[in-house]
């Protein structure tokens, strides 16, 4: 597993020239073979501190426990994160508004299409298209090359697995084979998560080899604000007054624009922050305050190391702890889960940079720890609103309750409080106790008391186990998880495709005018929408998807004038008829189409539109074919 990202200061050693060079994010970046101290940051002391002798006899450190609330394979999980942390981290990049790792988690596991995955999809190959075309790419020659940007303009939830595959085979030797192969022979979107993981983790690859990535790893994530008004696209010095400036984007507006739209006019200008970024701030679960726009790491730095050469990572609200050598990952979900690792540092005398990085960053670790809790508690009472069914045990309730009895227990039994150093200390007071052995807070046992977590510690030392304590295990192996049943990732909105103040009068301009030169080249003007059942959506499972596109076939027909038709169309229509309604795969139903199509249609569509590959074209090789076709030329 690895979570690709680049340094700026590796860039900037980087001649100019290698711009356009393609980069391997495996030589680059690597999740999990990155594990020097970032040493631009470290002071002489972390750089002289040893954590041991090499001669002195260390211990062994076993890991505690892990959590078990992702419901994802284990094989899949380091991968996961990694697309994931890539959208959350670069989403300005990527023009692609945040989202809860629960909910892409959700998004995975579902054999459905959704808005969510359609969205990252469509965000990724928009970003990689508009790389190509910076880089003077392009899909096809000049003669069928209208014929892809037609596919381009037609770029949607529905069509985004078809753009995405001819996207990958115009070229055979830069994208891999796998990658290709699942768009070719799945029928993707509708596949599991692992084909799922190895198409996104490509499309996180080809970002992260962008030359706009590079670009912004240069500038070290400095950003310049617009010289236009997001409401008026007007020049900021178009207006008089003010011009106000979000602290955590690009955007600009006039103040007579920004006291139209909000009626009022915000007071502090150094932390005013626009509509888009209050709308991402607002999203459940993620944290995107820690990103600050200005001189922020594009690396995303581990904590440290333990004596066992095991590498952590605080990752979707998470400390992730990797094993490089197993490629295995245990992880810690809550603070009662990660008392006992931190208990095992204590004082860090083997772990010193990990101790103090772990100490430096509680705090941030204890809030966002807190917030996976009460989500998944909000998460669970709307659902149990709706559902009669609903399993009456939460996951982490009762694996908090059994965690919190063996740490009461522990510290009222043992004689550990003089031995505790700050970081044990502190993750004592986060679970709730205090330094006499009291429970003071019950946020992590919700409703248990501190009598009953005193029987239950008692219970737990016992040798078999309770009727008490074996429930308590049975229960929370059957407990409600995040990302397991929940539906909350089909309200998600990606706010830079249907908010135009998301994006800046300039790509709205562009935008515009590509628009309108195919609406006049191809008559895309023409209202079109996709025939849904009653009361749904375009997503769904592949059978409806399926059936939308039966309905939307037909529909089609019946608007074609009967003059356009072969003049055997009325013998084979109720055939035609017939098969369409009998198609129950997309492959059924591209054969009907192409049947429809063939006959009526003259040779002309042969040579323009009907193009089933494309062959990518860089500019080097047409500045090496236009030399090969002079000296020819000479030689002749």
């Amino acid at each position: 597993m690895q979570i690709p990202e680049y340094s700026s200061s590796e860039d900037e050693k980087s001649d100019d020239s290698d711009a356009s060079e393609v980069h391997s994010p495996e030589e680059d970046c690597s999740f999990l073979e990155d594990e020097e101290l970032d040493y631009e940051s470290a002071t002489i002391e972390e750089l002289n501190e040893e954590d041991f002798s090499e001669d002195e006899d260390v211990p062994d450190f076993p890991l505690p426990v892990g959590s078990d609330d992702i419901p994802l394979e284990p094989e899949n999980l380091l991968d996961a994160l990694e697309v994931y942390e890539t959208c959350r981290t670069h989403y300005r990049l990527l023009m692609l508004s945040p989202f809860c790792i629960d909910d892409f988690v959700r998004v995975l596991r579902s054999q459905e299409q959704s808005r969510l995955l359609a969205e990252i999809h469509i965000a990724f190959l928009k970003f990689a298209l508009r790389d190509d075309e910076d880089e003077q790419m392009i899909m096809a020659s000049n003669d069928l090359n209208p014929s892809f940007s037609l596919l381009v303009a037609l770029l949607e939830p529905m069509t985004y697995a078809e753009v995405l595959r001819q996207y990958v085979e115009s070229d055979m030797y830069r994208f891999p084979n796998d990658v290709r192969k699942i768009l070719n022979e799945t029928n993707y979107p509708f596949c599991g998560a692992k084909e799922r993981l190895l198409v996104l983790r490509f499309l996180c690859r080809r970002f992260y080899e962008s030359g706009i990535f590079r670009h912004a790893a240069r500038q070290e994530s400095k950003y310049k604000h617009d010289d236009y008004c997001r409401d008026c696209s007007l020049h900021k010095s178009a207006l008089p007054g003010m011009v106000y400036k979000c602290s955590f984007c690009e955007a600009i507006y006039h103040t007579s624009c920004l006291e139209q739209m909000n009626g009022c006019l915000p007071q502090n200008l150094d932390t005013w922050e626009c509509l888009i970024c209050e709308l991402h701030k607002k999203t459940p679960g993620v944290s995107i305050t820690d990103l600050p726009p200005e001189n922020s790491n594009l690396r995303l730095e581990h904590l440290g190391e333990d004596r066992s050469n095991r590498v952590y990572w605080f990752v979707g609200r998470r400390l992730l702890v990797v094993d490089p050598t197993k490629k295995n990952v245990v992880y810690y979900s809550t603070i009662p889960q990660l008392y006992p690792l931190l208990h095992s540092i204590g004082d860090g005398r083997y772990e010193k940079r990990l101790h103090r990085r772990l100490n430096a960053e509680f705090q941030r670790i204890e809030g966002e720890m807190r917030v996976t809790l009460e989500l998944t508690l909000k998460r669970y009472d709307q659902l149990a609103k709706h559902k009669t069914d609903l399993i009456r045990d939460v996951y982490f309730v009762l694996d908090n309750v059994i965690r919190m009895a063996q740490i009461y227990h522990k510290y009222n039994e043992e004689d550990v409080r003089e031995k505790e150093c700050d970081l044990v200390s502190s993750i004592r007071n986060a679970c709730g106790i205090d330094q006499n052995g009291q429970l003071i807070d019950n946020f992590w046992v919700t409703e248990y008391t501190e009598a009953e977590i005193a029987e239950i510690g008692e219970d737990l030392t016992q040798v078999p186990r309770s009727e008490r304590v074996e429930n308590l295990i049975r229960r929370r192996a059957n407990g409600f998880r995040l990302g397991l049943i929940e539906n909350d990732f089909r309200s998600y909105e990606n706010q830079y495709a249907c908010n135009d103040y998301a994006r800046s009068p300039q790509v709205r301009a562009k935008e515009r005018d590509r628009k309108k030169y195919m609406n006049v080249k191809f008559a895309l003007d023409v209202n079109f929408a996709w025939t849904c059942p009653k009361g749904r959506d375009l997503f769904g499972p592949a059978f409806q998807t399926c059936k939308s596109l039966q309905w939307t076939l037909d529909e089609f027909r019946k608007k074609i004038p009967k003059p356009l038709f072969h003049r055997l169309w009325a013998d084979y229509q109720e055939t035609f008829k017939n098969n369409l309604d009998s198609a129950d795969t997309v492959w059924k139903l591209k054969m009907v189409l192409n049947v429809r199509s063939g006959n009526p249609c003259s040779q002309v569509s042969g040579g323009t539109l009907s193009a089933t590959r494309r062959c990518i074209d860089t500019a080097s090789t047409r500045k090496s074919s236009r030399g090969r076709k002079i000296l020819l030329n000479l030689a002749a």
